[in-house]
């Protein structure tokens, strides 16, 4: 079967279903390719077209808060991650944030034996678990914004209990979706959301505050969600031309679902939205837990941001937010 890779938003590139692809690209396109991917946002999001090389950037306020009717109330709120997808998924939870960027999480420093007691378990090594990258990502920022309520999150793939994280090149990218074309991965998605206690806070009731553990004066909610993909079988021209894109560069697995990569993607069991990076409903159902409220329903929010892709959500089986 041949796919014409076209670039037009009411495209739907996640649910197309074959056992052969075969894009055609033409290299004028990639542009043009790499901003539909980006993908479209409420129209009071500002993206970030350059990101500090720093260890820590904060950037300016993603919404303008002026303008949303949570502006006057309510903790701020800052999203500790690069990634543009989520930004753009969390703006759809319709509650004012800020954006920082750090790489803490390539940091091997200790952490409290209390928050690795609190890790979901795993099959692979703990040094990789998205729930401990995401902690470390919020709790570098939670030091430079101690007033904030901060959110990190970090996704793997995993496929054989082995890590498939950002591919080191072109050569790479192609030797992962290699092994990942044909068959059934997880992918796991790490959430964490760190907010500052009052003392009262601390010795309250547990239907008062509730948070996974409690580190020195900071609350930590944590999370481990993960969803099972199945790539189709793909060819080496197929992958070859897919990698030629640069979409795989900076993807986890080498392949972004949300993108040009979602043709390559046969069925999602579990969250959809978890495998681009930021499973909403279990985002919201932890910055509800740790005192955010107003909050868009998860489903809606899905939705939205479907219509903003020009997508659909895949058709078999039935994929959730």
């Amino acid at each position: 079967m041949s796919i014409e890779w076209r670039h037009f938003s009411g495209m739907d590139y996640s649910s197309r279903r074959t056992t052969s692809l075969r894009f055609q690209v033409r290299r004028a396109m990639i542009g043009g390719v790499a901003a539909y991917a980006s993908a479209l946002t409420p129209s009071n999001i500002k993206a970030a077209h350059q990101w500090p090389h720093s260890h820590t950037a904060i950037l300016n306020h993603s919404i303008d808060r002026s303008m949303h009717p949570m502006a006057d109330r309510g903790p701020t709120l800052v999203l500790a991650s690069a990634s543009p997808r989520r930004r753009e998924l969390l703006a759809f939870l319709d509650f004012p944030y800020t954006v920082a960027a750090t790489t803490a999480e390539d940091r091997d420093d200790p952490a409290p034996d209390a928050l690795l007691a609190a890790l979901p378990p795993i099959s692979f090594p703990r040094a990789n678990h998205p729930t401990l990258l995401a902690w470390r990502k919020a709790s570098d920022i939670a030091h430079s914004t101690p007033n904030a309520w901060v959110l990190g999150a970090d996704t793997t793939v995993v496929l054989d209990e082995t890590v498939l994280n950002k591919p080191r090149d072109a050569a790479h990218a192609r030797e992962m979706l290699a092994r990942l074309a044909g068959r059934r991965h997880t992918v796991y998605t790490g959430i964490c959301v760190i907010r500052p206690l009052t003392e009262r806070q601390i010795k309250s009731s547990p239907e008062q505050v509730s948070p996974t553990l409690i580190i020195d004066a900071w609350g930590v909610w944590l999370d481990l969600v993960a969803s099972e993909v199945e790539l189709a079988a793909l060819s080496a021209a197929t992958i070859a031309d897919y990698v030629a894109t640069g979409e795989p560069l900076d993807k986890a697995g080498s392949y972004g679902i949300q993108g040009l990569g979602g043709q390559l993607v046969r069925s999602v069991q579990g969250s959809y939205t978890n495998v681009v990076g930021l499973p909403l409903p279990h985002t919201q159902r932890l910055l509800a837990a740790a005192g955010i409220n107003g909050l868009a329903n998860p489903k809606a929010a899905y939705s939205r941001w479907l219509e903003s892709q020009g997508k659909e959500p895949l058709p078999c089986p039935p994929t959730l937010p």
